[in-house]
This record gives C-alpha cells, sequence and structure tokens, in this order.
C-alpha cells in the first residue's frame, strides 16, 4: 500500500470515529418523510436520524402557557411553557422588576433597575458614592 493511501486510510478512520461520516440520508422505506437512513460508504456504519418539519407553537388553552407543536409528517408533538409576561411594578426595596404572565399570573423577578442620583464632578473628586433615590442604595 503506497503511502498516501495510508494516510487517505487514516483519515477516513479517523474522520468516521469522530462522528463525520460521508454518504446522504434519504427518506426510510414505509415511514413518513422526517425518517431518514443512510449508511457511511467509508466504515458502513448504519446511521438513522428524524427530521421533523414542525408547526408553530400553539397554546394549548387561553389560561395556561403550555405550548405544542406537531410533526407535519408524523404527528410527533413537543411542548414548552411559552409565558407572556409583562412589566408590573418595580419593588421598593431593592429596585427589582416584577414581571407577571398574563397567562398563567405566574411571577418573575428580573434585574435592578436603580434611579441613580446625578452626582457633579466635585461629588466624584470627593469620592461621594453614587445613590438610588428610589431604594437607597449606595454605589
Amino acid at each position: 500500500m503506497s503511502f498516501w493511501k495510508k494516510v487517505k486510510t487514516v483519515a477516513t478512520s479517523a474522520k468516521c470515529f469522530s462522528g463525520w461520516h460521508s454518504g446522504n440520508y434519504s427518506q426510510m422505506k414505509n415511514k413518513p418523510k422526517c425518517h431518514l437512513e443512510k449508511t457511511c460508504p467509508d466504515c458502513g456504519e448504519y446511521l438513522a436520524k428524524k427530521n421533523h418539519i414542525f408547526t408553530r407553537w400553539e397554546h394549548i388553552d387561553s389560561f395556561t402557557c403550555k405550548a405544542e407543536r406537531e410533526c407535519l409528517h408524523c404527528q410527533h408533538t413537543e411542548s414548552k411553557m411559552m409565558h407572556a409576561y409583562e412589566r408590573v411594578e418595580k419593588d421598593p426595596v431593592n429596585c427589582k422588576i416584577i414581571r407577571r404572565c398574563v397567562r398563567c399570573n405566574d411571577k418573575q423577578i428580573g434585574h435592578a433597575e436603580h434611579n441613580w442620583l446625578h452626582q457633579s464632578e466635585e461629588d466624584i473628586k470627593n469620592g461621594k458614592r453614587k445613590e438610588c433615590k428610589d431604594c437607597g442604595r449606595s454605589f
């Protein structure tokens, strides 16, 4: 075996060993369009995968945040929570933003939004700390 043929054999083996198989996927016989298969021509490994094409996410009802979508070909479903948060208030103790979901009333406490008092250049030179006029926190 020539040197370059050995290099090609080693490179092909390394490629397949790391999961980079050659060949093209095709639809499985007697299965929906989203079920695909191939056999790697380099190592002979059989590979199968599902490549679903989903509908858009839709809420199950108007009072919960659970949403589902379905594969157009095999009716496989996925679900997830899809909240619709709106800002409702700001906590006066720590200036954190409070949001509520309009669908299920779930509460989410977000990051702080301080309302810093303006500092003059003299205050900065003298090392005066910034202060929030809403919660009193200094920085």
